[in-house]
């Protein structure tokens, strides 16, 4: 079993049975950088990632 923390708050992720993962609320992504290694992976809680999930839209409408 893979224990998944937010890397802001540090928040446990509870695995919910019947729920599917496409469900979550958290939010997981990799950045990468201009190397193959440089790579950036992160987790967020759904209230630690509404900030960036802001961003995020408000960055792709322009």
């Amino acid at each position: 079993m893979e224990i998944i923390k937010c890397d802001k708050c540090k928040k446990i992720k509870k695995s919910e049975q019947g729920k599917s993962s496409f469900r979550s609320k958290w939010t997981s992504g990799n950045v990468r950088g201009g190397n193959p290694w440089e790579m950036i992976s992160f987790d967020l809680c759904e209230k630690c990632s509404q900030g960036i999930v802001k961003f995020i839209k408000t960055y792709l409408r322009k």
